[in-house]
Parts: structure tokens; sequence; C-alpha cells
């Protein structure tokens, strides 16, 4: 076995390092309370709206962190039972529930700006990307290297971003994600424990000591401002030559069920936003789609004794974000990719049962079409939400397609407001919208 006692031991002088470089970044936040009443005083923003952000404000402001020292971010009161967040939130029917009058205060533009997860170049928020988040503000962001210098730096790039969207026209605060699954997949390497590869985990650790492994790490990725990592990976792959092979727990989909499960249920344990990937099972097919279209091959009798299994198992332990991958996957009635099939997004809710988001792979890799097209389809299709990691004019056709569609009528307000119901309920289960998670 690996120790995990060991590495959650050296975690203590980590965090304190961190916890000494959000006091400094904390004080030199600004935006308190006080100044975004007056700003929502003096925009015209609907009473529900100014209510909702003004809640907000007053969390994210330099009166406080958006999380408490001490304390990683997760749902603002006490859990009414023991179901995943994400479900509580799914379930709710209350009086009190805000996101009914939220959809339908926001305008075509600021839901479809919801509906997207992106990056940015450099570790500094850019004035156009500054300009993006005062505008939307977009769903999210996902972070890679290119973004990451010190820990002081990322933690006041992520406070700076979240005061960006806080200052939009819906004022809703932002997903910070970050592909950190372990091993060779890793954006931060200081300041977290050391992760092994997934292989590594399923071979020589117990899934107990993997969830444990999660819930350190994610304390240590929510002290950063980061509050979603997109992991665990539930791809089941034998191949040794797979560029996944050792991004995934094992060939055996029993092994890789167990591990996914432990490390969704340690994420959540410490309040950060699991994503499990890439849906169908990118196992079930070679090549990379990083590089060129995928196709699948494999029969549908495969796809539920193997590949499926994991995600079951998933759902079973409350994930609240599912990736779709690119992969064709014709046994499951689907000719398109998966990341703008309706046919596998209906199997993931009707067979699956899964209820939350549903997030693609990058609409950049080679194995997706042009993000704006693309991104139209995937919300068609059922997706909620759009990920276009990298160019920021790619980003821009994916948001005004988005908004066109909706305004003509080719995205039906339905979808468009059913979408973005799923990305509001996901940040309150989740502590992102405080004052509103019960």
């Amino acid at each position: 076995m690996i120790g995990v006692a060991t590495i959650r031991a050296g975690m203590t002088a980590a965090r304190s390092a961190w916890a000494v470089a959000w006091a400094v970044v904390r004080d030199a936040v600004t935006g308190a309370a006080a100044c975004v009443a007056a700003g929502l005083a003096t925009g015209g923003m609907p009473a529900v709206v100014a209510a909702g952000v003004l809640a907000v404000g007053v969390t994210l402001s330099g009166c406080g962190p958006w999380w408490d020292a001490g304390r990683p971010l997760g749902p603002t009161a006490p859990p009414s039972d023991t179901s995943p967040a994400m479900a509580r939130q799914l379930d709710r029917s209350d009086d009190l529930d805000p996101v009914p009058g939220l959809v339908a205060s926001m305008s075509a533009r600021e839901k479809s700006a919801q509906l997207l997860l992106i990056g940015f170049a450099g570790a500094d928020v850019s004035p156009e990307l500054r300009t993006l988040l005062e505008q939307g503000p977009v769903g999210g962001v996902i972070l890679f290297d290119r973004n990451i210098r010190s820990g002081s730096d990322l933690v006041a790039l992520t406070s700076l971003l979240q005061e960006s969207a806080r200052r939009g026209g819906s004022g809703i605060p932002l997903l910070v994600a970050i592909d950190q699954e372990g091993g060779p997949v890793r954006r931060i390497r200081e300041g977290v424990p050391e992760v092994p590869a997934a292989r590594t985990l399923g071979e020589s650790a117990s899934p107990d000591e993997a969830r444990t492994l999660a819930t350190e790490s994610a304390k240590a990725l929510l002290a950063l401002g980061i509050n979603t990592n997109l992991a665990p990976v539930a791809d089941v792959v034998s191949d040794s030559t797979s560029f996944l092979y050792r991004r995934t727990y094992s060939g055996d989909p029993d092994v890789v069920s167990a591990y996914v499960a432990a490390v969704i249920e340690g994420q959540e344990a410490a309040g950060l936003v699991s994503v499990v990937k890439h849906f169908p099972g990118h196992g079930s097919a070679p090549g990379d789609s990083h590089a060129g279209a995928v196709w699948s091959e494999v029969g549908r009798g495969e796809f539920e004794e193997v590949h499926l299994r994991p995600f079951r198992e998933a759902v079973t332990a409350g994930v609240p974000v599912v990736m779709l991958s690119h992969v064709v996957a014709p046994a499951l009635g689907s000719e398109a990719p998966s990341s703008v099939s309706s046919e596998v997004v209906r199997l993931l809710r009707d067979d699956l049962g899964f209820a939350g988001v549903v997030l693609t792979d990058d609409m950049e890799m080679s194995g997706s079409a042009g993000a704006g097209n693309a991104a139209v389809a995937a919300v068609r299709a059922g997706v909620d939400m759009v990920l276009v990691g990298h160019s920021a004019r790619e980003q821009s056709d994916a948001l005004e397609a988005l908004t066109l569609a909706a305004g003509m009528g080719s995205l039906s307000p339905s979808r468009l407001d059913e979408a973005v119901t799923r990305v509001l309920r996901l940040k309150i289960a989740f502590g992102l919208l405080p004052g509103a998670a019960f």
C-alpha cells in the first residue's frame, strides 16, 4: 500500500503556507458588500437577481473569503439527509428555491454564457477575459499548466476571476476547474498531495486509501480557490499502449468501478465537484480523440458488460457532473460524436438515471467540430455545459452561436432553461451561491 497516512501528515505544512498566501491576497481583494449594494442600486438589475447577487457579493467580497479558513467550500447548511449534495438540489421544491426566479430574470446571452467552461492563456486575467467575465459571466473556467505559477499567484488568480464574474450581468460565481487526476495529469505540483497515477492506485492501493487521498487533495484544491476537478477517469483500458492506460485504474470494470466510486465520495466529502469522464467509455475505442475522430467498434453487449459499468457506479455514488467524450459509438445508436449525440445523452439520462450536469470534452480537440456549431448541437442534444479550452475566438463563436440560436428559436427556450437550471443547481449544491443551499 502507498501509505496515505504519510501523505496526509505531509500536508500540514503545505496547508499553513496556503493559509498565509490566502491571508495576503484576501486583504488585497476589494469589493466590500457596500460597494456591491451600491452597484446593484444603480444598475437597473431585476430585484430577484439583485438580492441573489448581493448575497453572493457579501460572501465573495473583501470582508471575507468565499470559503472559511480551515473549512473547505461546501454546502452552506447542514445536509438534511445523507444523499449527495446535487441530489438534494435536484429534489428540492420549496418556496425558497431561488433558481426559477433567477433563470427567469436572465437574458438569453447570460444563460448561454453559463453553459460555457473556458480556458485562457497566461497566469493573469487579461483585459479581454475580464470583459468576457463581466459581460457574461461564463459558467466556469478551466486552469492548465500555463495558468499556474506559485501558490500565492494561483490564489490571487482564482480570487480575481471570481471577483470579475461577480461584477458581471448575472453576478453568478464561477466553476473553477482543473485536471488533477494524478500521475502524468497534474496541473498543480506544489502544496497538494502527490497523487499517483490511477493505474498505480489500482495496482497498489485500496479504494479506501484512494478515497482518503481524494479528500486530502480536494481540500488542498479548495484552499487554492479551485472548486471542480475533472476526475476521476472511469474508462476501462487494457491496452498498455493506449494514451489513457496510466490514467485508468484497470482493465477490469469491477476494479475501475470501486476506485471511481471511492474518489467521487472522497471529493464530495470535502465539498469539491467531481467530473467523471469520458462517457460512454473512451476505452471502447482505439486512438486518441485529441488527434482525430475515434470510432468504437465494440457491440452493445460489451458496452453494457464493460464500459458503462463504472459510469453506473459513479451515478450511484452521486457524481454531479459527467463528461462526454468525442468517441463515435454506433452500437449505442449514434453516428455522431458522443459529445453532440442525443442518443448518448438519452442513454446517460434514461438508462443510467443521471440527473446532474452533462459536460462535453473540449470542443477544440481534433475529434470534434468547430466550437460554435458544436456548442449548439451539443446543447440541442441535451448537454448542459460545453468545454472550449483554448481559443478566445472559438469561445466567442460558441457564445454567439448559442445566443443566436436561442434568439431565433433553433435552440428551444425550454432546453436552454433546463441546461442553465442544472448549472445553477450544481453551484448551489456546492456552496457557490451561499445562503441558497437548502
